[in-house]
């Protein structure tokens, strides 16, 4: 890509890149660690030619957390009281805001890196997928925090990279 002096990285992690659920900390770090490593790539490689995008889609169907395994050692998990119940609870009422008349639609993921990929201009970094009539803040969260990253290059003699 630098040879060609173009090329489009596309890096899908998750909204939970941005925000954190209990009980998911794992999870999230390995979603924000991927997002770390994309902004900085794009930064990086922005004067090759090169783009580095993040796609973040929200809770779209998938056997995450139906095929999430439960604790191993039980005596451990009691003693944990009435917080062990939690992660139990999310898989339980993760499927709650969906309704099954009209699914979320996996396909509009796959759509906007289509859009990204083909995109003549300049490319958003982060592109917010949700489920149609879901608002989790993850877009207000970009859109708040992106003015602050983009201070802090200035700041550091970087505005080019912005």
């Amino acid at each position: 890509m630098r040879a060609a002096g173009s090329g489009v990285l596309v890096h899908v992690t998750s909204l939970m890149g941005r925000v954190v659920f209990p009980f998911f900390g794992v999870y999230s770090a390995s979603k924000f660690a991927l997002e770390a490593l994309a902004e900085a790539y794009r930064y990086e490689l922005s004067s090759f030619g090169v783009d580095s995008v993040i796609v973040e889609p929200g809770p779209f169907p998938s056997n995450l957390l139906p095929s999430s395994p439960e604790p191993s050692d039980h005596a451990v998990l009691k003693t944990y009281g009435d917080v062990a119940a939690i992660p139990g609870q999310i898989k339980q009422h993760s499927n709650d805001g969906n309704d099954p008349q009209n699914p979320p639609q996996p396909q509009l993921v796959a759509n906007a890196i289509a859009q990204l990929v083909e995109a003549t201009e300049r490319r958003p970094l982060r592109t917010v997928v949700m489920p149609e009539g879901m608002d989790l803040g993850v877009q207000r969260l970009n859109e708040a925090v992106a003015p602050i990253q983009n201070d802090l290059l200035r700041a550091l003699g970087m505005a080019s990279m912005i």
